[in-house]
């Protein structure tokens, strides 16, 4: 069970399992629990404690929110009710009972074997009502906690179409039927279309026939052209990318933006990690932004490189192929194309927005490959934060500003200036010792915050992999820790030396990493690290990378100088010892 705990609210994506049987999904295991599992975690227990006040106040439901929900449910879920185990029931006297009772309903508390359940009284009148109406899988209960009392809400989740869609029997053409005719009950020809829109992968994807449906559902057959445009309809949108989830706001409203959300996490919101090649730079980025994020979709990945511009990073006005349903074709216009960092500032603004905001982050993998002056601009600017918000704001330009009114649905002259909210990150990653990176002046390296990974991090990782050395095993561990030792004693910096990861560890085979070691290895001392040095490094002195790679067939480690070869032996003694 996915349980998020936050500082003034607790947000639980309800179970199938923990929801009454009728609320159920048809097809996954359930058990009817009535509680919500927080697992033996003393201090998650301790925390929730802390949340509750150790349940002091009282609890009430939030009317207008499940109204809302149960509004929803019989206009996008109902038709689906054969889905369910309940199949939709007394949807209208449970939300009744608990309008009549104006909420309130006892305290929640800790059940079960050392209270590992957080639950509701369950002999209450107003909670089974409560309970009846959570649909499980598809439901997010939230507990909000004000001065006098703790507000209870639901809402459906964004992708409950999703979830309910993967336990449609794709065998079973009578389950279909009967939402197709549930459909056309409630909208007749509109609920046709809709049924194909809805249902258009389901439908596509596992080659159900349309006319098996029909005739299970009892509808004119003539209705299976309506199905089909409405399963047209829903492939076309989808390949231009709209949102028809729910109808659009009002247009030319006014939005304050919200950059202060007061997300606060134990990470720095602008981050460079560095080091060596091979020290695992990205893999450690990757484990930390799994760590920020709650949601583990809300990241965007760009690789800087030469060519990489403003256009490319922030977003410029672009010609854009578009089907013209009136002609129906595909023409060309111009319009404002985002970038990854308005498209993750976009979002990150939208969250900020919300009643539950949510960080979003931007990486940037090998950023001074990239003339970061120039790629980032006037968006330099907003580097500079406080609090985790650009302490400055910059103009945007007027196409910059209608893009962003078309996004929120608002006035163009509400987005003259912006800022990066505090729940947008950015991370990002460099080797400043590769060949063809650009450097980094001191007043951009000012604002952002390096996170250095040592040449020796995460060797534990690699200390059990062995290669063939003088004709017995060897640790490739040390291999490679003699080759830096050699590098250091001829003054090479650290950054040049040779990580961990250089060679990924499944390529550390008897099979494989001959060709690996001449491929990346090899060819790295003689074109990167030890170019300069080359006739201190290799017995045979010359200039040809392929005569260097013939000689390492031949006598492999032996092609290096016996300074090196001294230090490999010591380190493989030192492992017999």
């Amino acid at each position: 069970m996915a349980m998020t705990l936050r500082n003034e609210s607790i947000e639980i994506i309800v179970p199938n399992s923990e929801a009454y049987k009728g609320a159920q999904i048809k097809g996954i295991k359930d058990s009817t629990v009535g509680g919500y599992y927080i697992q033996d975690d003393l201090e998650k227990k301790q925390d929730i404690l802390n949340f509750f006040n150790d349940f002091k106040l009282d609890f009430e439901i939030d009317i207008p929110s499940v109204e809302k929900y149960v509004s929803t449910i019989k206009k996008k879920v109902y038709p689906s009710k054969v889905l369910f185990k309940g199949e939709l029931s007394n949807l209208n006297s449970n939300l009744q009972m608990i309008k009549d009772k104006n909420g309130i309903i006892p305290k929640m508390c800790y059940t079960g074997r050392n209270g590992r359940y957080l639950s509701f009284v369950n002999d209450d009148i107003t909670v089974n009502a409560l309970r009846s109406l959570i649909l499980g899988d598809i439901t997010k209960l939230i507990i909000e906690k004000h001065s006098s009392k703790y507000i209870i809400k639901l809402e459906l989740l964004e992708n409950y179409q999703d979830k309910l869609f993967k336990r449609v029997d794709v065998n079973n053409a009578n389950q279909l039927g009967k939402i197709l005719k549930e459909y056309f009950n409630q909208n007749k020809k509109d609920g046709i279309h809709l049924f194909g829109f809805d249902y258009c992968y389901v439908i596509k994807k596992n080659n159900i026939s349309i006319k098996d449906i029909i005739d299970i559902s009892g509808i004119d057959e003539s209705y299976e052209i309506e199905i089909n445009n409405g399963i047209n309809l829903r492939k076309l949108i989808d390949e231009r990318n709209y949102l028809v989830d729910s109808p659009k706001p009002e247009k030319n409203r006014h939005i304050e933006l919200n950059f202060n959300t007061g997300l606060h996490t134990k990470y720095e919101a602008n981050r460079i990690f560095f080091g060596a090649p091979g020290t695992g730079k990205s893999h450690t980025l990757n484990e930390e932004k799994n760590d920020l994020l709650t949601n583990k979709n809300n990241y965007e990945r760009v690789t800087f490189h030469p060519d990489y511009s403003y256009a490319n990073f922030v977003g410029a006005y672009k010609p854009v192929s578009v089907y013209n349903f009136t002609t129906q074709k595909k023409e060309i216009e111009y319009k404002y194309v985002p970038g990854p960092f308005m498209r993750t500032l976009v979002k990150a603004l939208k969250s900020g927005l919300s009643s539950h905001p949510e960080i979003h982050l931007l990486i940037i993998e090998e950023i001074n490959r990239a003339n970061v002056a120039a790629v980032f601009g006037d968006v330099f600017q907003l580097l500079d934060r406080k609090n985790n918000v650009s302490e400055y704001f910059i103009q945007t330009s007027e196409d910059m500003r209608k893009y962003l009114a078309d996004e929120f649905n608002g006035n163009p002259n509400d987005f003259e200036t912006i800022k990066v909210p505090d729940n947008m990150y950015i991370w990002a990653t460099m080797n400043s010792a590769d060949q063809g990176v650009y450097p980094m002046d001191t007043a951009f390296k000012r604002r952002w915050n390096f996170t250095y990974l040592g040449i020796n991090n995460n060797e534990n990782i690699i200390n059990d992999k062995e290669i063939t050395f003088n004709g017995k095993p060897c640790k490739w561990n040390n291999v490679r820790k003699s080759i830096n030792n050699y590098l250091s004693l001829m003054n090479i910096n650290e950054d040049k030396l040779i990580g961990p990861f250089f060679i990924k560890p499944e390529d550390i085979t008897d099979d494989r990493f001959d060709e690996v070691f001449k491929n990346k290895v090899l060819m790295y001392l003689f074109e990167d690290a030890g170019k300069q040095r080359r006739n201190r490094l290799f017995k045979n002195k010359s200039n040809i990378y392929s005569l260097i790679c013939k000689e390492y067939d031949e006598k492999k480690f032996d092609i290096f100088e016996d300074e090196l070869l001294r230090i490999l032996n010591d380190y493989k003694n030192s492992e017999v010892d």
